[in-house]
């Protein structure tokens, strides 16, 4: 059942392991040989971390293809450990383990700290984030991080573009002693 959903994805790359040789024909049965470099090739990039697709491969070398968890380590670049922990949450669930958004979540502003830096900004002369952080601190007496600010004022459109500056000219003489330069 969810094997099955696995493997939909992974079916190209397992199918080398149905294909036998003409010897099937008359009739010895060879069992496909699959070197422990096979599936390196569709891991895409060294020391990434796990997503979706890995975890599939993860399940499907281990219970298909019957490979150690050692060998799928090395192949998924990723521990020995890890790999166990999926393997056993497959086998307790039956479902493919599904992964957790990495990172830390974002904290929600209070409505009054926006409610504040709006009425800052309005008032203020300054319109810039790092200098309304420093107005705000001296005039309420509460210090609000420029991060905050940012996004307060980015999530009500107030935020300007910032001015693209021009690329220094480079001046490149066609004959030599055509430029000079000098240090007082």
């Amino acid at each position: 059942m969810c094997l099955q959903e696995c493997s939909n994805g992974l079916s190209t790359m397992l199918g080398t392991l149905s294909n036998f040789s003409s010897r099937q024909k008359l009739g010895i049965f060879i069992r496909p040989v699959v070197s422990r470099n096979y599936f390196a090739r569709y891991i895409k990039h060294k020391g990434m971390k796990l997503d979706e697709d890995k975890v599939r491969l993860i399940i499907v070398l281990h219970e298909r293809v019957g490979f150690n968890t050692k060998t799928i380590s090395k192949h998924v670049k990723t521990s020995r450990r890890r790999v166990q922990q999926i393997i056993r949450q497959y086998k307790l669930s039956g479902k493919i383990p599904e992964l957790k958004k990495p990172g830390r979540k974002p904290k929600l502003i209070p409505n009054s700290t926006k409610n504040l830096i709006l009425k800052a900004y309005s008032e203020s002369q300054y319109q810039g984030p790092v200098h309304l952080e420093k107005w705000i601190e001296e005039h309420y007496g509460i210090h609000i991080p420029h991060n905050t600010i940012y996004k307060v004022l980015k999530e009500a459109g107030l935020v300007r573009q910032s001015k693209r500056r021009k690329k220094p000219r480079r001046f490149e003489a066609e004959h030599s002693n055509q430029l000079w330069q000098m240090d007082w």
